[in-house]
């Protein structure tokens, strides 16, 4: 029987940022949800969860935010989103009191993908946005594109209700840098597929139920605010997926911006 892998988890201080490497050749692994890697840093994850003295009631201290971050991944990966986001919302306030941009951006991040995780896309989109706002003048990259696919669907929300030319620049680059780095690990899914034109025109009704369901409204919110019965709302939504030829909201909301129907 081969010997099982050994895999090593090291906090690199200059990247503030941890590295997965396989012991036997030295080798730095990505760690994409659902990887091989993935899975070893879960089991390192935990490992160092069983040792770790942090709880919720912990003083935040920019010594033992890295160490607060890490357990907010495991938190995540084990389906505690609420719980991290408890912690998050602590360790945020500290870093925004003291400026650090750098460490308030990764936690509004964190917290999206915790919301996203919830099924409340509309809370994460909120989380999100003020992050893009931080990170856009200094062109930050790594912090949303090291979260794969979930961020590029978070991304694809926020776009659709940015405002002004050069914040959807930035998220376009976002979106960029994701592809490639999705062809240089031989994805076969990209990120934001081609998109062919409606099959029939939407009608009135269909795109304003539309630019509703883009806001991630639910759709007892969009019945509220158009004055209809909820099965109103889900019939319309069927007929525009069909229209679009997609098969949820999220694919409507790509196939709408792509062709400007937002």
């Amino acid at each position: 029987m081969p010997k099982a892998a050994a895999y090593r988890l090291t906090w690199l201080p200059e990247r503030e940022n941890y590295e997965l490497r396989e012991s036997q050749h030295n080798q730095v692994l990505p760690m994409t949800p659902g990887s091989r890697a993935w899975f070893a840093w879960l089991a390192a994850a935990l490992q160092w969860q069983a040792a770790c003295a942090l709880t919720r009631a912990t003083a935040p201290a920019y010594e033992r935010e890295a160490s607060a971050l890490t357990l907010v991944r495991v938190l995540l990966a084990q389906g505690e989103a609420g719980e991290a986001l408890l912690l998050l919302d602590r360790w945020r306030q500290h870093a925004r009191t003291q400026g650090r941009t750098g460490s308030e951006i990764e936690m509004l991040v964190l917290a999206a993908l915790a919301h996203q995780k919830q099924g409340k896309t509309e809370q994460a989109v909120q989380r999100l946005q003020p992050a893009l706002l931080l990170a856009s003048p200094e062109g930050y990259v790594r912090v949303f594109v090291d979260e794969g696919k979930s961020m590029a669907v978070l991304l694809h929300m926020a776009l659709s209700r940015w405002k002004g030319k050069s914040g959807a620049d930035y998220v376009h680059k976002l979106f960029a840098v994701l592809e490639a780095e999705q062809r240089a690990h031989g994805s076969l899914t990209p990120i934001t597929p081609h998109r062919e034109p409606p099959l029939e025109p939407l009608s009135a009704r269909e795109r304003k139920v539309l630019r509703l369901l883009a806001t991630g409204l639910s759709n007892a919110e969009i019945a509220a605010e158009l004055v209809v019965s909820i099965n109103t709302v889900r019939t319309q939504a069927r007929s525009i997926y069909r229209k679009l030829n997609v098969k949820n909201r999220h694919e409507a909301v790509v196939t709408a911006q792509t062709w400007k129907l937002l």
